[in-house]
């Protein structure tokens, strides 16, 4: 009985104190594949699936992964929000864009007509 006691006790605060950070902020996402771990963003891209102008990108932004829509369409104005592991706005794509860091292509349609590296 003691043993069990002992054991609760140190187990309970070490597996709730895992809870506290839910690691969505940390590099990675904490998922091994944002494009099916991550609900926000497969409903972004089912958005997009048949648009061959838009992809989505992935970089690093002061340590943490973040991710952005672009169209390439030459005759469309739009607007790209820099987006955390949540989904969560943090601001305008074009404001960040010189501080990110290892930029990839995660997403973009088998059609794309982006002009984009293999």
């Amino acid at each position: 009985m003691f043993y069990l006691l002992v054991f609760g006790v140190l187990i309970v605060p070490i597996s709730s104190c895992e809870n506290d950070d839910d690691g969505s902020e940390k590099l990675g996402c904490n998922v091994a594949n944002p494009i099916t771990d991550l609900v926000w963003l497969q409903e972004a891209i089912a958005d997009l699936e048949n648009d061959p102008y838009s992809y989505y990108a992935t970089a690093t932004y002061e340590g943490k992964t973040v991710f952005y829509y672009v169209n390439c369409d030459p005759a469309v104005n739009y607007v790209s929000y820099l987006l955390n592991c949540k989904g969560n706005q943090l601001g305008f794509t074009n404001d960040y864009q010189s501080s990110l860091e290892d930029i990839a292509v995660i997403w973009k349609p088998e059609d794309s007509l982006c002009n984009l590296p293999d």
